[in-house]
């Protein structure tokens, strides 16, 4: 919110026993992108689970878009997630039919593994869509 006006929302999940907040939609509304919201939005967000180990996303993988222009679109949100802290962590998924890679941002020093990462990120998907749908839908994508 700026004022009275909402800029944007993000969808998120979280499970007890589990050190990652998973942030499954992060939208700014095309009227106020590039003015730092976003930015200020995860700033905010990161407070808000500094208990946490980190923020798990997924993007959609690069070179996989249906046109040159969603390949291009996708570096441009690569960028903006890096600039934010969030690290790829080489590991790409099959969820739902679209290809994704695997992205924290960690808010400790706990080391962990990312594959160890991952499978907490599959922990969250499984809360939310149950263990069958994630068995049948979602799947590491083995290099």
């Amino acid at each position: 919110m700026d004022e009275e006006k909402n800029v944007g929302f993000l969808i998120y999940v979280t499970t007890l026993n589990n050190p990652y907040v998973w942030l499954d939609y992060f939208a700014i509304y095309k009227e106020f992108q590039n003015k730092q919201y976003g930015t200020e939005a995860i700033k905010i967000f990161k407070t808000f689970f500094k208990e946490y180990d980190g923020i798990y996303g997924e993007i959609e993988t690069l070179g996989y878009g249906e046109t040159e222009e969603e390949n291009k679109v996708r570096e441009k949100r690569l960028s903006f997630w890096k600039n934010l802290g969030f690290e790829l962590l080489n590991i790409d998924m099959n969820l739902f039919e679209v290809v994704y890679s695997a992205c924290v941002l960690k808010l400790n020093d706990v080391k962990r593994e990312n594959t160890e990462i991952v499978e907490y990120g599959f922990q969250l998907y499984e809360a939310i869509m149950g263990k069958e749908v994630v068995e049948k839908r979602c799947f590491v994508i083995e290099n």
